[in-house]
């Protein structure tokens, strides 16, 4: 599975014909995936806590411990697209620093894992519908097909995070 291969399937829910590359300077559908791919992908990656995108990191601080109890910053991992936990309570993300006490936090979140052949099948569904969707209006300039892969992204994002629902 490369980029390619998803564009064709989301291409494919739009109905229209595969491309054979992604380009700014191609036609519309090669243009559309380029411009959306990876966006797309970071905004998949980002709406759930996927296990093979999910990673733990400690950070250090390089400023000293505030004698006053002031939060210190710890610099976020450059792959990171979202923080699910921190060791420390009372944290706060700003910008690409976490603000917190202790010198060393431990932290869970979601790097940006550009390797599709570690995602999962709901991961790789979620974002061809996803893709579709961004892809429905300058396409095929149909709303009501936006509004249902919409739903159906939706549908099967809740139905990954709320197993039992």
């Amino acid at each position: 599975m490369n980029a390619i291969d998803l564009c064709n399937n989301a291409l494919v829910l739009l109905g229209k014909a595969p491309i054979q590359a992604i380009d700014p300077n191609g036609r519309l559908p090669q243009r559309m995936c380029y411009m959306h791919y990876h966006t797309t992908r970071r905004n998949v990656l980002g709406e759930h806590q996927w296990l093979f995108a999910t990673k733990t990191a400690t950070l250090d601080s390089f400023a000293t411990e505030d004698p006053q109890g002031y939060a210190i910053p710890h610099t976020v991992p450059a792959d990171s697209l979202r923080i699910w936990t921190c060791s420390a309570p009372g944290w706060t993300l700003r910008g690409n620093q976490i603000f917190a006490r202790p010198q060393q936090i431990q932290i869970k979140y979601t790097r940006d894992e550009e390797d599709l052949d570690l995602w999962s099948a709901d991961a790789l569904y979620l974002f061809t519908h996803r893709l579709a969707a961004m892809m429905c209006i300058p396409l095929i300039s149909s709303t009501t097909l936006r509004a249902e892969l919409m739903a159906q992204y939706g549908a099967k994002l809740q139905s990954i995070t709320n197993p039992t629902k």
